[in-house]
């Protein structure tokens, strides 16, 4: 197992491993790295839907994302397809993934199955380290306020918010506008530009200034790393520590990825 660093506070780029062959220690030292490290890109991995559901399965329960039945015979497995004609991608927009179901997933996994000759990026920041860097009078304040999430909150794309019988559905959930790690007990930036609505107690008008600054100290360049896929690479990430957004510059290109969430089982 080599591993190679991808930006000074977060990010662990993992080559010469088997994933389909990991023993219970190996899947330990993956945790403890994803913990450490927020985010794990492992490379030249060509794992069929089995093998890839069975490495999720060692890492924590499968978490139903509600607006797919997965691919045929794997519903654990979301399809994220984007289609050369297409002009508009999925989760386009800075978020933490799903976090207006009222038991978000704790970890994401993708998997790329056919990329783009160029670009088609996912950028990822780590806001423990930007909650870091806020002042302790804002820090203060924002420990103690909670906010409403809301699955089409802007509702670019709205296959993203259908169900199988093409009936729209919204998701609601209330949570914390900073999120405090349970492995870890570090704070990191909850308030997403997808799915924030606003702070429980307050109007959308009253919360913007506030979610609109924090949405954009996230994408400070100190905070964000940004990875290339190639088929065979899978990334995980901790969705208590970082938040991403896809990049959408590859239109004329079929772009395939295969998405499992998880909920941590040391939780």
């Amino acid at each position: 197992m080599d591993l190679s660093p991808l930006n000074p506070s977060f990010g662990l780029e993992i080559k010469n491993i088997d994933l389909r062959n990991l023993a219970q220690e190996g899947i330990a030292r993956l945790k403890e790295y994803l913990y450490e490290k927020k985010l794990l890109v492992i490379r030249e991995q060509h794992l069929n839907h089995d093998a890839y559901l069975a490495f999720a399965e060692k890492l924590g329960s499968i978490a139903k994302y509600p607006f797919s039945d997965g691919i045929p015979g794997y519903p654990q497995i979301v399809q994220i397809k984007k289609n050369p004609e297409q002009t508009k991608n999925f989760s386009g927009m800075w978020h933490v993934d799903s976090t207006y179901l009222d038991a978000p997933p704790d970890i994401t996994m993708l998997s790329a199955e056919v990329t783009p000759p160029l670009g088609g990026d996912t950028v990822f920041s780590n806001t423990t380290l930007a909650f870091d860097k806020l002042s302790e009078k804002f820090q203060q304040l924002l420990v103690n306020l909670e906010c409403n999430y809301i699955s089409d909150l802007h509702d670019q794309d709205r296959t993203k918010h259908l169900l199988a019988n093409n009936e729209k559905r919204t998701f609601k959930a209330i949570h914390p506008a900073i999120k405090k790690h349970p492995i870890t007990q570090k704070s990191s930036i909850y308030v997403n530009q997808e799915h924030t609505h606003s702070f429980v107690g307050m109007s959308r008008e009253e919360s913007l200034p506030v979610i609109d600054y924090l949405t954009g100290f996230i994408k400070n360049s100190e905070f964000t790393l940004r990875v290339s896929w190639q088929k065979g690479t899978i990334v995980l990430w901790d969705n208590r520590a970082v938040q991403h957004h896809a990049v959408n510059d590859y239109t004329g290109h079929l772009r395939i990825m295969h998405r499992i969430t998880l909920n941590d089982s040391l939780v």
